[in-house]
Parts: C-alpha cells; structure tokens; sequence
C-alpha cells in the first residue's frame, strides 16, 4: 500500500498537468520518468520490452526512454558503454544508474529523484522503485549515465574513446 501511495505521489509530483509540460531537456527527463513509473508492478520478464509481455532490466529503460523520444541500445551493458557518464553527485531524473549484480552480468535502472529509482527486478518478479542507499545496490553500482545531454556536451569526448566508464 506504501509503495502504490509513492507511486501515485510520484507520478502526480513528476507528470504535473498534462496541458502544460515543460519544454527541452526538462521535459525528456519528465516522460521518461512518468512512463517507467507508469509500469510499476508489471511482471519481470527476461528479452521483453513492452508492458504487455513484461519487462526486464534493459528492456524497462529502452521503453521508457522511447516514450520521451530516445533511441537507446537494447541490453544493459550496451546502455552503460554508450551513455554520457555522470557524477553520481550530479544524477537527475530520468538518468540511468548501472550496477554489477553477479560475474559478468548487469543491471540498469532508472533515477525517480535523489535516492529512489525504478528497475525491473528479477528477485522480485516485478518493476518496483528501490532506494539505491541500499546497502545491497551501493555495493554493486557501477556508475551512472545519460542520454539526455544538452548539445554543447554531447561534443565531449568520452574518457577512453570508447566507454564512458573507462575500462570495461
């Protein structure tokens, strides 16, 4: 019941009214947000991407960026190699936060705010918001990105060329 009444304040706090959305930047972060919490509580489904057969991971990020207009690889680890990276100091709404969850397998979700984000869970079956001050996901976060940049940064060059978190 907690978590339907976050939900429901989320997605009135974040989707505002509906006539008179923001423009730019501000506005891609806003529906990619209001289309991930949209789905809370649709069933973990590994290789799918659509509210109607259940979501994994990557396949939750991909649908919420596409409700704002993005076009982003498919799988995670290619989510994490091709986004902008960011200061987990500097995270907002709609950015992605990556996480090494067992040897060579990884997990991505989706920032609500400062703390909560939403992810498709395997453990739990389900999309669900989670608090990444969570011991369990500080221990396995890899970093963060984005999709969302404005053009003058989208020129920067990434640290090794290649993936914007150096070394993979």
């Amino acid at each position: 019941m907690l978590v339907m009444m976050i939900t429901l304040a989320l997605v009135v706090e974040i989707s505002g009214c509906a006539s008179h959305r923001p423009r730019g930047f501000a506005a891609q972060r806003e529906e990619i947000v209001t289309a991930a919490v949209a789905q809370i509580g649709v069933p973990y489904r590994y290789g799918q991407s659509q509210p109607s057969t259940g979501f994994d991971c990557s396949g939750l990020t991909q649908y919420a960026y596409a409700a704002a207009g993005l076009n982003i690889p498919r799988v995670s680890s290619a989510q994490r190699t091709a986004a902008y990276p960011i200061a987990m100091q500097a995270i907002k709404p709609g950015d992605l936060v990556f996480f090494a969850t067992a040897p060579g397998q990884q997990h991505v979700g989706i920032m609500v705010d400062d703390d909560q984000f939403v992810h498709a869970s395997t453990s739990r079956g389900r999309v669900r918001l989670a608090s990444l001050n969570k011991a369990y996901w500080q221990k396995h976060l890899l970093g963060a990105g984005t999709f969302v940049i404005q053009p003058q940064v989208a020129n920067v060059t990434k640290p090794n060329g290649n993936s914007p978190f150096g070394e993979l």
